[in-house]
């Protein structure tokens, strides 16, 4: 289902998940949401789909264990495409005996992936979507999105029915009956908090006249109803007589209300770029911050953000985290036409967010054993609320710092980049190993590699004399990742003594270090080929034809496949020979892999899921 925002996409959603639950129809749910979104993947959305299809339908989760009984899969490290197989598909086939329907709803797609629509993790999750069509037809996946390209070309499949809700046609008497229910039921919850109020309030007409204008768009209605529940007295003060004298006059024009709302809220024009900089910081987080994080993270007075926040209040989420309640204000607002003075170009907060985050790297927070750690023999699991003794505005750049550096440097001037890539300089040279420990807190060593790396070969030209250090530390991270991935402190402990002697890591910080093990025999620089540590013996080894996929076969049985750039297997390991593995090899066309055995077998196995 797709329609312009405000057409209650998420609201029939909802209700559809609430219906189906109450039949046991429902599977799973996923509520996507831009100011979350850039902290999840495609892996994420289906491991939490499958955790929901686990709690609502049992023979799901019994075909799921045994799919897991037969080989446990390294989850974590499996491709999209694999992931899709082990923890949807092959429990899903193996439910033959379901007849009845089981529905899957994922709500607003659009906003998977943050701001940028051509985002790593957006082209993945649209392309993992494309498997469903492979399912038995009982398995139903309900999607609900805006018109936009990448998401409409799944519609061309033929399994895929289209519902397209229109924002111009004049909408149905059912919905205009249910925004004017709607209407009705928040009117008379605001009446009876205040009780000052005549009876009744508002007046049969201005019902009336608000469901007219809201012309089919909940999202007008429910933010006309916010700002009511705030401010009582504008309703008829200003919202009525603006919509009466013209100013609020075409019907379901929510761009006048979100200008009517801030003009409302902000009238001192003084207040305009503390609205921007607050605003530009909630939609460039990579992840939502609390309004304390936020303040920290910029440096900015509580007191005003706090008023910053009331103001927005009909249109901001504030209780936990900060997040717009719907994209369509977060559009008026970048886009000048529409917003005006209250306009904001999301590359400049991505700029302000960097510098926030070198200053915080490079300044006092930043600093040996954050966390206190008692001992190096605990792992972080050992030790609760081990990541919680660092406040969360600290521990933000350890995936913040690179998010915002890799979407700030497009946009860069000359003189702004020499700034940030001398600091960057000071953080790599001095504070690198401190800022380790929080990537480490976080749990987001795959994220950042992945980042930096991109990064490195995105921008290679601009990076200058960071470069060559930049690609160093990429080396540390994945060479040395395995003995301080559970454990922080072995990053000084198991780590850098191993780093290579002539390598920027070891040479810039192990004079730091007193009473540190000293390893010999080490090579002078990082090997120019990459460390994979299989696990056991490896009898054979083959490179696909693109050359991207490794595949080995070892003493252990197992045919595993590797990703070449990263080391990282992506798919489970290949079970059912019986001996030790000592040949393997690709298909010429890359599809289709053939291993040998000392079991005097030979097996051939699909490389990639679906071809």
């Amino acid at each position: 289902m797709q329609g312009h925002p405000g057409t209650g996409k998420s609201s029939i959603a909802t209700s559809l998940a609430q219906e189906l639950a109450s039949t046991s129809i429902l599977g799973a749910q996923f509520f996507c949401r831009r100011g979350e979104s850039a902290a999840h993947s495609a892996q994420t959305l289906w491991r939490l789909i499958a955790l929901g299809l686990v709690q609502t339908q049992p023979m799901f989760a019994q075909a799921l264990c045994s799919t897991f009984a037969e080989a446990s899969p390294n989850v974590s490290a499996l491709s999209i495409a694999d992931l899709f197989n082990s923890i949807i598909a092959k429990p899903f086939a193996a439910l033959t005996a379901i007849t009845t329907p089981i529905v899957v709803i994922i709500d607003v797609l659009d906003e998977f992936g943050g701001l940028d629509s051509l985002s790593p993790a957006r082209k993945e999750l649209i392309t993992s979507l494309k498997f469903w069509e492979r399912l038995p037809p009982q398995f139903k996946l309900f999607v609900t999105t805006r018109d936009q390209a990448d998401v409409t070309s799944l519609l061309h499949f033929k399994s895929v029915t289209t519902l397209t809700l229109e924002v111009n046609q004049d909408p149905t008497s059912q919905t205009s009956l249910d925004i004017r229910h709607y209407f009705e039921h928040h009117s008379n919850r605001i009446a009876c908090r205040y009780r000052s109020l005549p009876t009744p309030w508002p007046p049969a007409a201005d019902l009336d006249l608000l469901t007219t204008r809201a012309a089919g768009l909940f999202i007008w209605a429910s933010t006309i109803v916010k700002l009511v529940e705030l401010r009582p007295s504008a309703l008829h003060a200003e919202l009525l007589p603006r919509i009466r004298s013209g100013s609020l006059v075409k019907s379901g024009d929510t761009d006048a209300l979100y200008r009517t709302l801030l003009a409302a809220a902000f009238p001192q024009y003084q207040l305009h770029p503390l609205f921007a900089v607050v605003f530009g910081a909630i939609i460039a987080a990579y992840t939502p911050l609390t309004r304390t994080a936020l303040c920290h993270l910029l440096a900015l007075d509580q007191i005003e953000v706090e008023e910053i926040c009331q103001g927005l209040q009909p249109v901001l989420d504030s209780k936990s985290v900060l997040t717009f309640h719907h994209q369509s204000f977060v559009d008026f607002v970048l886009s000048k036409d529409c917003s005006g003075t209250f306009h904001c170009v999301v590359e400049q907060h991505q700029i302000t967010m960097l510098n926030a985050c070198l200053a915080i790297v490079n300044g006092p927070q930043v600093h040996f054993d954050m966390a206190k750690m008692e001992s190096s023999y605990l792992i972080h699991d050992d030790i609760p609320g081990l990541k919680e003794r660092v406040p969360k505005y600290i521990r933000y750049t350890s995936h913040g710092l690179i998010w915002h550096l890799q979407a700030s440097l497009p946009h860069l001037e000359d003189t702004d980049l020499k700034d940030i890539l001398g600091r960057l300089r000071f953080f790599l040279e001095c504070k690198l190993l401190f800022w380790l420990e929080l990537v480490c807190l976080e749990d987001v060593f795959s994220v950042v590699s992945r980042e930096l790396r991109l990064l490195i070969r995105a921008y290679k030209n601009k990076l200058d004399c960071t470069l060559p250090l930049l690609q160093d530390t990429l080396s540390f991270l994945n060479t040395l990742v395995g003995p301080i991935h559970w454990s922080y402190p072995h990053i000084y402990i198991s780590a850098l003594p191993f780093a290579p002697l002539k390598s920027f890591v070891a040479q810039n910080f192990r004079s730091n270090l007193q009473r540190c093990v000293k390893a010999t025999g080490m090579q002078d620089t990082w090997s120019h080929g990459l460390v994979i540590y299989a696990g056991g013996a490896v009898y054979a080894i083959s490179f696909s034809p693109d050359g991207h996929q490794i595949v080995t076969g070892s003493d252990e049985k197992r045919v595993q496949v590797w990703d070449v750039e990263s080391g990282a297997a992506i798919r489970e390991p290949l079970l059912g020979h019986e001996d030790s593995i000592n040949s393997v090899s690709f298909s010429p066309d890359g599809l289709h892999i053939v291993s040998g055995s000392s079991d005097k077998t030979l097996r051939v196995w699909e490389a990639v899921f679906w071809g």
